[in-house]
């Protein structure tokens, strides 16, 4: 029986930037009553959770329900990870947009204490968390270092497996190391290029998939398994494990002034449209600026 995916997206508002982090407030009190339990107030059921640590249990059997009923919980779709790996860093609001299209990024952003050192609140943060404690919201902060340094993991990642398509041993070694210090210290390569850059693949997705769950879900009268998540960092790499799973990495469009991320349809297509392949084709034959041969010849215009 084949494993589906499904993500929500926890809807969070309010945000501003304190220093590394992304700060704001989760939309809970847009929590309707799940039918599962409909005598439990929603909202102080939820921050029992996260007070427990323990939110990400309830997403399989209460909260995928409740995707796009209220507002709170939206459906998050495939594009997510197109999206995730077009992100620039120096465009400074892309990460907020991101959060308010997809919702929070991870179960530990809930929490005030933090265990990886990068990761911690400052003075700063720390008294506006408290401020909205006092205040009764449900805060979250998102480290911006994490998150740019899951981003780049992420086209990592997605850049070997697309080596490995292409039977690439040269690339996909020299990625190799790149995923490997991640997750391994006094990380050493092995000689066996395609099988470590497989075992890497596996490593890199499974440790990035931190808060999803496998459950059996309902539908028609039948159980089948799903991975289930309700964070859109889990929902980037359950994208980007099926994309591998599938033979089907994303890859950037090889116009030089494109840059799009897509999907193949063929594996020698480098293009991310016909468009960019014409274009970059005759800009090539005449050494023009794209304006210049975009006026004259009407065909290679866009819509």
């Amino acid at each position: 029986m084949e494993t589906k995916l499904q993500a929500i997206g926890m809807q969070v508002r309010d945000l501003d930037v304190i220093g590394d982090h992304i700060v704001g407030f989760i939309a809970d009190d847009l929590i309707p009553p799940s039918p599962r339990a409909e005598h439990v107030p929603p909202v102080e059921a939820f921050r029992k959770l996260v007070t427990d640590h323990n939110l990400a249990t309830a997403v399989p059997p209460f909260y995928l329900q409740l995707a796009n009923k209220s507002g709170f919980f939206s459906t998050i779709g495939p594009e997510i990870l197109t999206v995730f790996l077009g992100l620039d860093p120096a465009e400074s609001d892309s990460a907020k947009h991101f959060l308010l299209d997809y919702g929070l990024w991870r179960e530990g952003d809930l929490y005030e204490e933090r265990t990886e050192k990068a990761e911690r609140l400052s003075k700063p943060v720390r008294a506006w968390w408290k401020d909205a404690t006092r205040r009764k919201q449900t805060p979250f902060a998102t480290s911006l270092s994490e998150f740019w340094w899951t981003r780049d993991l992420a086209e990592t990642l997605n850049d070997l497996r697309a080596a490995l398509l292409r039977s690439d041993k040269q690339r996909a070694k020299a990625l190799c190391p790149i995923v490997g210090e991640h997750f391994i210290h006094g990380y050493k390569p092995s000689a066996a290029v395609e099988r470590e850059a497989n075992f890497l693949l596996a490593l890199g997705t499974g440790r990035m998939l931190e808060s999803a769950r496998i459950a059996p879900i309902e539908e028609n009268g039948k159980l089948f398994p799903v991975i289930a998540t309700g964070f859109s960092r889990d929902a980037v790499f359950a994208q980007l494990l099926l994309k591998t799973v599938q033979s089907n990495p994303l890859y950037r469009c090889k116009r030089s002034d494109c840059d799009k991320i897509f999907v193949r349809s063929r594996l020698n297509k480098e293009y991310c449209s016909d468009h960019c392949q014409a274009l970059t084709k005759r800009r090539r034959q005449l050494g023009k600026p794209i304006e210049e041969i975009e006026r004259a010849d009407t065909s290679l215009r866009r819509n």
